[in-house]
């Protein structure tokens, strides 16, 4: 759960980043606005690394093959 990040405009989104030995994966993007879609936990369980590290920034609102934009929270 995420709380207090300002919301942005229609051109852009929070995008969530997974990190395993030092590789990004996107988690998948999400507004303050709306909640976000998730994938299955099988979907999930293939495509996303198991990993404790994150990052979440502020990408263009159709995503980015890796991160472009600030950092705003993650470990």
């Amino acid at each position: 759960m995420v709380q207090n990040l300002p919301q942005l405009p229609e051109t852009q989104a929070y995008q969530l980043w997974l990190i395993k030995d030092g590789q990004r994966t996107s988690g998948g993007l999400f507004n303050v606005s709306k909640m976000a879609t998730w994938p299955e936990s099988s979907t999930r369980q293939s495509r996303w690394p198991i990993t404790r590290n994150f990052g979440i920034t502020i990408e263009p609102a159709e995503g980015s093959p890796g991160p472009t934009g600030n950092k705003v929270l993650g470990n």
